[in-house]
């Protein structure tokens, strides 16, 4: 499991939320969220200001994780 994907996983335990929570708020499948997190498939930027908002996210993690 590489890095982003750990926190991701990590942050959304962290906030009591499911994937099904994640997904709904996406409005994505729970599957299509789940390849996202596991880093099988990317997040588009839209995706990204909805995860960071839900779960939280500050910007230097998101830069941290996403952009480094």
């Amino acid at each position: 499991m590489s890095e982003i994907t750990l926190y991701l996983k990590t942050k959304r335990l962290k906030e009591n939320k499911l994937i099904e929570d994640m997904a709904k708020k996406l409005k994505i499948t729970p599957a299509s969220y789940s390849s996202k997190e596991n880093g099988r498939t990317q997040f588009k930027v839209d995706e990204l200001k909805v995860v960071k908002k839900y779960l939280k996210i500050d910007d230097s993690e998101l830069i941290k994780y996403f952009f480094s």
